[in-house]
């Protein structure tokens, strides 16, 4: 073929990278291969390539021969390309069935634009994810309503910037009960050692559903606590046990912009409150902490949605996760939701609204636990709730550990049916520095109360409270160590009963443990309170109890019709200060009466009203109470009684000062003491 012309030359049938053509360089003929063809990128400082380097970039799995038909088994050809290692991985917008898990296990590389959909045994799963810097852009992972081994889709320990964008996890029906790994399931599985920096974002998890309902189960089984597991983003080990071993790096990373959609446990119909909660286990993002073990996990969740999640929004049980500006609705689903929010010490949750409906509200808005005792501060801020059970209930879990730090602020509990803010049981060693502030609580129905506060098995309450509005609730604060100010209970419902008929509508403080109370600006604005709310069973309205208190500002209104039989309101405790107590009402307060108290005063005190009055205005009846003063003491209302009874025996030391009195009594005794009191300055107005 010597001398022939490029024309004359035979035609070849394809083309190989190894081929030769011949080129011209510097004026000389010489061969090079076809893979050497250049690339030169346009722009200044662009670095040369060859067409074929340039052009394995990005791939196509079916240039491995994936059909995309989404009924071809398309594993092995998905798996080719994934191990040729391209920077980018088109799956070209088809559905590829995928019957054993992919290895995600070349750093750096991103697979974009398509469907993988689920189609093997409970023994496997879609993806596992071990190599560095793999990204996710526009992929649907489809559970094809099957149950995969733990996940669908598992990023191993120790992986660096993981990435999921625009991403789709949904479809999975679960009906297996097992134990572990082939008993729950989650759409994207997180360990919780060193896979750093990962992201999650503008992802979508829709219908991701287990059956615990004691029909729909493999094998058939009752339903049961434990047997309803499934959620959206969970981090754990691989085989979901706990995480036990020493954590030396964290697992970090953001959720943001994401949705949850319909991630739900199927339970029996008519169980009770209980057994919702208990047979439920269905969370949208469950993070796990272990005291010596994965104690922390630095999660970030923000600008996110949930909808019809059945338990959990967030289940934040390892410190440092964060949650914000995201948004719960939970009103159709076939019970109420149990907790949105549900967290441990060390964690953060803010700006986070929850949306309910009367017919199906929540069953605790937020629940606080404080967890190991390796962290000790949590904080709760700007959290909407509206039409739920309890607003915010908190307890020790483990028992009888220290509970410190707590941080309830800027809290608004709308249509709460049964408490706005509970501390329930097993209760703390101790407790101390529990802030609740900027609060708002409105009860629903007639039986709601607003906070209450057991305290600590040491007594302790440690309660720090300001700014706080409970409208027809009451609020009751046991403990020592309690500081209040500025708080209103207001009952504008003639049908509020109280939790119990023996409920009162404020309490505050222990006696006998010493500590202290510092109570100031209390306004009991219950104007329009049933007239039989006091009687025989419950015998008091409010009552402010302690040692070394300090009581400045108190006000209570009361509507006139109610029963004078009783006393509205007590104080009761030794060495305490009461200046500013204004009384609205037709009924007589009790002053060391209940319990004995010594060395106390009352200063500044008022009755309001015009309406007539069988009552005193002060009442003390205790044989062992003394050592009291009362000063500049008013009573407005027309009374046939003294407006100061001393109704004490004559023990030792039981003496009391009264001074500056005036009063419309038209009793002949402006002040009842007999032999008691010294009493100066007790008038009638004219």
């Amino acid at each position: 073929m010597a001398n022939s012309k490029i024309s004359q030359l035979p035609v070849a049938a394809s083309l190989a990278s190894a081929d030769v053509v011949a080129v011209v360089q510097g004026g000389v003929t010489k061969q090079a291969a076809l893979s050497l063809t250049p690339y030169l990128p346009a722009g200044t400082g662009a670095v040369a390539t060859t067409v074929q380097t340039k052009l394995r970039e990005s791939v196509s799995v079916k240039d491995f021969g994936a059909a995309g038909d989404g009924t071809t088994n398309d594993t092995a050809a998905i798996q080719l390309a994934i191990d040729a290692a391209p920077m980018f991985l088109d799956l070209v917008g088809k559905t590829y069935r995928v019957t054993a898990k992919l290895i995600f296990s070349v750093a750096g590389m991103t697979i974009k634009n398509g469907t993988l959909k689920f189609d093997g045994p409970i023994t496997d799963r879609l993806a596992n994810v071990t190599a560095a810097n793999v990204a996710f852009e526009n992929v649907i992972f489809d559970g094809n309503s099957k149950q995969p081994r733990s996940a669908l889709v598992y990023v191993d320990a120790s992986v660096d910037r993981p990435k999921f964008l625009n991403c789709t996890f949904k479809n999975l029906t679960c009906v297996n009960n097992g134990t572990s790994v082939l008993n729950q399931t989650y759409a994207l599985l997180i360990n919780p050692y060193a896979v750093t920096n990962f992201l999650v974002s503008n992802c979508l998890f829709k219908d991701l559903v287990k059956y615990n309902d004691g029909v729909n189960g493999t094998p058939t089984a009752t339903a049961t606590v434990g047997l309803g597991f499934i959620g959206g983003i969970c981090f754990l080990p691989e085989d979901l046990t706990e995480p036990t071993a020493a954590q030396p790096t964290p697992t970090s990373g953001i959720v943001e912009g994401c949705t949850f959609d319909n991630i739900q446990t199927i339970l029996a119909a008519a169980l009770s409150i209980g057994d919702q909660a208990g047979f439920n286990d269905a969370d949208a993002i469950r993070t796990y902490g272990y005291t010596g073990g994965a104690e922390r996990l630095d999660v970030h969740v923000a600008d996110c949605i949930f909808r019809n999640v059945s338990k959990r929004a967030f289940k934040f049980r390892a410190a440092g996760s964060v949650a914000h500006d995201c948004e719960v609705y939970a009103d159709g689903m076939q019970y109420g939701m149990i907790v949105p929010i549900d967290v441990t010490s060390n964690a953060k949750v803010h700006n986070i609204k929850v949306f309910a409906s009367a017919a199906k509200p929540v069953q605790s808005g937020v629940q606080w636990s404080i967890g190991p005792d390796y962290n000790r501060e949590t904080l709760v801020q700007g959290i909407f709730i509206s039409h739920c059970i309890v607003g915010v209930g908190f307890f020790s879990d483990p028992t009888n550990q220290p509970l410190r730090n707590l941080v309830l602020r800027d809290i608004f509990i709308n249509q709460v049916s049964v408490g706005g803010i509970r501390q329930g049981t097993p209760l703390p060693s101790t407790q101390e520095n529990i802030v609740i502030e900027n609060v708002q609580i409105f009860g629903s129905g007639n039986n709601c109360t607003g906070i209450t506060i057991t305290g600590a098995n040491d007594v302790t309450g440690g309660i720090q409270m300001n700014n706080v509005l409970v409208v027809n609730g009451s609020i009751a604060i046991a403990g020592i160590n309690n500081s209040i100010s500025n708080v209103e209970v207001e009952i504008n419902s003639s049908a509020y009963a109280g939790e119990t008929t023996s409920q009162y509508l404020f309490r505050i403080g222990v006696n006998g443990y010493g500590g202290y109370q510092d109570v100031q600006n209390v306004f009991i604005n219950a104007y329009n309170l049933n007239t039989g709310y006091v009687n025989a069973t419950r015998t008091i309205l409010g009552v402010f109890i302690g040692d070394n208190a300090n009581w400045k500002n108190i006000r209570i209104k009361v509507p006139d019709g109610l029963s004078q039989s009783y006393p509205h309101c007590e104080f009761y405790g030794n060495n305490w200060n009461l200046d500013g107590y204004t009384y609205d009402g037709p009924g007589y307060t009790f002053v060391g009466t209940t319990v004995a108290s010594t060395r106390w005063a009352m200063k500044n005190c008022v009755r309001l009203g015009s309406g007539a009055s069988t009552s005193e205005f002060i009442y003390t009846s205790n044989a062992n109470t003394g050592n009291g003063l009362f000063e500049n003491i008013t009573d407005f209302r027309p009374t046939t009684a003294p407006t100061i009874r001393i109704n004490n025996g004559l023990g030792v030391g039981n003496r009391f000062i009264v001074t500056n009195v005036a009063t419309k009594s038209t009793n002949g005794t402006l002040v009842a003491n007999g032999g008691l009191a010294t009493v100066v300055n007790a008038i009638n107005f004219p």
